[in-house]
């Protein structure tokens, strides 16, 4: 997981950073290490290579949270495989998922201005980078300090509640 920490960044800057790591990463990997590649590709997945530079070389797909649930939902395969789904048979790239609901997510995120959603993001590279490591999204997000919650749209009382509730 992947958390910097970027002044007076917002989604959108956010999510490029990400893209923008990941390309370099991958690109790093294929100047840098290709011999090990090369080996990685003989003995253990021969898609090593081509993953690494589809990765370097492709166009990110972006979907909202509410998006994704819909293209899955659409989907006839039930199970784990969601993440596959949406990064190889959906996309054939790598999937920025954003704007998740706010009941499901760490209070310290910024709120959006619909009230319901909330200025997060993920990176799902699992199909392209399975071999580094067996589940990879890197999760980059705003760091708010609690004297500031009430500016992003939370409030200490509503958590308190909302805590409560998830206890009960």
């Amino acid at each position: 997981m992947v958390e910097p920490e970027i002044a007076f960044a917002d989604i959108q800057d956010d999510m490029k950073r990400a893209e923008v790591y990941a390309r370099f990463l991958c690109q790093w990997l294929l100047d840098h290490c290709y011999d090990d590649m090369e080996f990685m590709t003989k003995f253990i997945d021969k898609t090593t290579l081509q993953r690494l530079e589809m990765v370097a070389k492709s166009k990110f797909h972006r979907v909202t949270y509410t998006e994704a649930v819909a293209i899955l939902r659409k989907q006839q395969k039930r199970g784990n495989l969601r993440i596959k789904y949406l990064t190889k048979e959906k996309s054939k790239a790598p999937v920025i998922v954003y704007n998740y609901p706010k009941a499901i997510k760490a209070c310290d995120a910024k709120v959006n201005e619909d009230n319901k959603t909330v200025a997060e993001m993920e990176l799902y590279l699992r199909e392209a980078l399975i071999l580094l490591s067996p589940f990879l999204p890197f999760s980059l997000g705003y760091i708010i300090f609690p004297s500031r919650l009430e500016s992003y749209g939370h409030s200490v009382d509503s958590l308190a509640e909302d805590s409560v509730k998830l206890k009960t």
